[in-house]
């Protein structure tokens, strides 16, 4: 395994692996409360390495391993609270309900480009 120290050292991308190759894999470790995570596909890759730039004191990136030079397997690490699990079940939402919702997020929004210097 290539080790990394910081996001910047990991691969743009990872890849060369098939569809039916693709896997993430999560261990979650009671001992030191943390997740560890190795993938193989290249959304998953993406994605976590999006979190790794927002929440570095949260989630690392740690490495990752090459085949024939290629990047293809990554690995990351994050406290296993962070990792949660749904059951892709969702309640479908009365027109009042996506009415405040949508309105919060606008408050949400426009409270955090305040909060930014960005105000209108």
């Amino acid at each position: 395994m290539i080790k990394a120290k910081e996001p910047k050292e990991m691969p743009e991308a990872i890849g060369g692996v098939t569809a039916e190759e693709r896997e993430t894999i999560i261990g979650k470790d009671r001992v030191d409360g943390k997740a560890h995570i190795c993938t193989t596909d290249c959304v998953e890759y993406r994605r976590l390495m999006r979190l790794c730039e927002k929440s570095p004191e949260r989630w690392k990136a740690i490495g990752y391993e090459t085949n024939g030079g290629q990047p293809q397997a990554a690995y990351f690490e994050a406290p296993a609270r962070l990792v949660r699990y749904g059951s892709g079940k969702t309640a479908p939402l009365t027109a009042e309900q996506r009415a405040e919702r949508a309105k919060r997020l606008r408050e949400c929004a426009a409270a955090r480009k305040a909060r930014e210097g960005k105000g209108e």
